[in-house]
């Protein structure tokens, strides 16, 4: 099994091709580069909303301290609108921390896997 193909983004150290094979490497690495390739399996879950919330973040933020500094005032609509924004993306990074606690329950790690 190559690197390359297996998808994997990682280059461990010592390794200074792609095209080595897995089977010459030590015990230790490969567990490595296995456990490497779960934790970015975990990163991948609900990573849509992850971003949205990010993005949902930014844009309350900014907006409150636009309407808080040069806008209509912090009491305006678009301040409540702000302040909706930045609760919507903490309550989606929430939900994020709720699929990957419940997919790494369903998924433990393997490292024989």
């Amino acid at each position: 099994m190559k690197v390359e193909p297996a998808g994997l983004r990682i280059r461990p150290w010592g390794m200074r091709s792609a095209l080595k094979d897995i089977g010459d490497l030590t015990d230790d690495l490969v567990f490595m580069i296995r456990r490497a390739a779960y934790v970015a399996e975990i990163r991948s879950v609900a990573l849509r909303a992850r971003r949205v919330g990010w993005a949902a973040l930014v844009l309350g933020v900014a907006a409150f301290a636009w309407a808080s500094l040069d806008g209509p005032g912090p009491d305006s609509k678009v301040a409540r609108w702000a302040v909706a924004a930045v609760v919507l993306g903490w309550g989606l990074f929430f939900y994020v921390m709720v699929r990957r606690t419940e997919y790494v329950r369903a998924h433990p790690f393997d490292p024989e896997r």
